[in-house]
C-alpha cells in the first residue's frame, strides 16, 4: 500500500496502475478529510503510475468529506465506495465511468448534486438508495438499465427525465420518492418492475410511451395523489394489484379501440376509469 498526500493506493499488478483503497486498520475510514480531488496519476520513488480505480469501500463511511472529483483516468468506480458518506453533496463523475454499481452511493444522506456521466450504461441496485436529499436526476440516453432499488427512499427527489435509451427499470427502482410529481417512461422501456413506483404519494401524472409492454405488480401501488395515467396499445401485461391503493386516480386513458384490450388485463375495479382518447 502507497499513502500519498490524503488517500491510500494499491499497486496493480501490471505496476502501472493504482486503484484508491480505504486507510489502514479494520474498519477504517477517512476522518477528517473534506474535500476529496483525486488525482489522474501519482508518482512513488520516481515511478509514475496511473489512477484508474476507485476500490470497494474506499470511503465508505466517511463523516467529513463534502466534496468528491474524479479524473477522467478512473474508469471504474466499486460497490459501496461511497456508502454512509452521510455529509457527501457534491460529486464530480468523468465521463469514462460506464457503470455506477452496486450501493455506490447509498446512504449519501447529504447528496444534492450529482451529474451522471454521458457514457454510463447501466445503475445497479441500490446505487443511489437512501439520497434523501437528492432534488432531481436525469438519466442519460446511454442508460440501459436501472437497477433494484436503484432510488428506493429518495424522499427529496422532485423531477426525474429518464433517458431514450432506457429499456428496463427494476424492482422498487423508484420506491418511497414522496415528492416525485410526474414521470414520462420512454418508448423503449418494455418492464416497469414490481414496486417500482410504490409509494410515490406525490405522485400525479404518468405517462406510458408506445412500446411498455409490462407492468408488474405494484408498480404504482399507494401513489396516493395520481389522477392520471395513460397506457399505450403495445402493454400486453399489468399484473396484480399495479394500482392498488391510488385512491385519486380518476382516467386510464388508452387509444380509442382498445377498451376490449385493457378491460381484460385490467382489475374490473378499475373499469369505470377507462376513457378513450383519439392519438395526437
Amino acid at each position: 500500500m502507497l499513502e500519498i498526500g490524503d488517500l491510500c493506493y494499491i499497486v496493480h499488478g501490471d505496476g502501472q496502475h493504482v486503484k484508491v483503497t480505504s486507510p489502514p486498520g479494520f474498519n477504517s475510514s477517512y476522518t477528517g478529510l473534506v474535500v476529496v480531488d483525486i488525482p489522474s496519476s501519482i508518482t512513488h520513488e520516481g515511478t509514475t503510475y496511473l489512477v484508474d480505480v476507485i476500490g470497494y469501500q474506499a470511503f465508505m463511511s466517511s463523516s467529513t468529506i463534502i466534496s468528491v472529483s474524479i479524473p477522467s483516468s478512473v474508469s471504474y468506480i466499486s460497490e459501496q465506495a461511497f456508502l454512509g458518506c452521510d455529509a457527501l453533496t457534491d460529486v464530480y463523475l468523468p465521463h469514462t465511468i460506464s457503470s455506477i454499481e452496486h450501493s455506490t452511493f447509498a446512504s449519501c444522506q447529504s447528496l444534492s448534486n450529482i451529474v451522471l456521466p454521458s457514457n454510463l450504461t447501466e445503475i445497479k441496485l441500490r446505487a443511489f438508495s437512501g439520497c434523501t436529499s437528492l432534488p432531481s436526476i436525469t438519466i442519460p440516453n446511454t442508460v440501459q438499465y436501472i437497477g433494484k432499488e436503484a432510488f428506493i427512499n429518495c424522499y427529496s427527489l422532485e423531477s426525474v427525465q429518464l433517458g431514450s435509451g432506457l429499456t428496463s427499470i427494476g424492482d422498487a427502482a423508484f420506491m418511497n420518492c414522496s415528492s416525485l410529481t410526474s414521470i414520462t417512461i420512454p418508448k423503449n422501456v418494455k418492464r416497469i418492475g414490481e414496486s417500482a413506483f410504490a409509494g410515490c404519494s406525490a405522485l400525479q401524472k404518468v405517462v406510458l410511451r408506445n412500446g411498455v409492454v409490462s407492468i408488474d405488480s405494484e408498480a404504482f401501488r399507494n401513489c396516493s395523489s395520481l389522477t392520471t395515467i395513460f397506457l399505450p396499445p403495445s402493454v400486453m401485461t399489468i399484473e396484480y394489484d399495479a394500482f392498488k391503493g391510488c385512491e385519486s386516480l380518476k382516467n386510464i386513458l388508452i387509444p380509442a379501440g382498445k377498451k376490449a384490450h385493457f378491460m381484460a388485463r385490467l382489475d374490473s375495479s378499475l373499469h369505470p376509469l377507462i376513457k378513450e382518447v383519439q392519438p395526437k
